[in-house]
């Protein structure tokens, strides 16, 4: 859910909100986008590390953590720029920890299917952004505690599909590698 309000309502936000040149709002975003980016590179070894189910869960927590952040951030520090990266960048690593194992895991719901069950999920993924991104945008007034609440809604479903996520192949056994002997 970040990604879209990096899409949609970021630049407006950091530009007009925190007051930020051009330059300064592009430094911003890098951070965010380096520290998701750093993640990435390296999930094949935390996914090791952790194992799959660890990362979903600990990926999922620390995004909802930072939504809460981000809320706190629109009530208590409107005008703070440095907050809203910190705890923006801060979901990106709880993303980046759990997109990849969520991802290739759900096409393991359907082995048969992968090709089929792969654009579903991207269809839907597709219409999640679509809509958040269409919702954001209608609702955004320059107030950051807006865009936070929407973030958090994001957060709030994705909390509420992890459990169910978790009780099927290949999530539902072990918590790490260290464990699966």
């Amino acid at each position: 859910m970040r990604v879209i309000f990096l899409i949609t309502q970021a630049p407006f936000l950091y530009t007009e909100t925190y007051e930020l040149t051009l330059m300064g709002y592009v430094l911003h975003q890098c951070v965010i986008i380096s520290v998701f980016s750093i993640i990435s590179l390296f999930s094949g070894p935390i996914i090791q590390k952790l194992g799959a189910r660890d990362c979903i869960t600990k990926g999922v927590s620390l995004s909802g953590l930072s939504a809460l952040g981000m809320v706190l951030v629109g009530l208590l520090a409107p005008k703070s720029p440095y907050l809203m990266t910190f705890f923006m960048s801060l979901g990106g690593l709880g993303a980046a920890v759990s997109y990849p194992v969520i991802f290739a895991g759900s096409l393991e719901i359907f082995p048969d299917i992968k090709g089929a069950a792969s654009s579903v999920i991207m269809s839907m993924r597709s219409f999640l952004c679509f809509a958040f991104v269409a919702l954001t945008s209608y609702l955004y007034n320059g107030n950051p505690l807006r865009i936070a609440l929407i973030v958090l809604g994001g957060n709030i479903i994705c909390l509420f599909l992890t459990p169910n996520l978790l009780r099927h192949e290949p999530f539902s056994g072990v918590t790490s590698p260290q464990n699966a002997s």
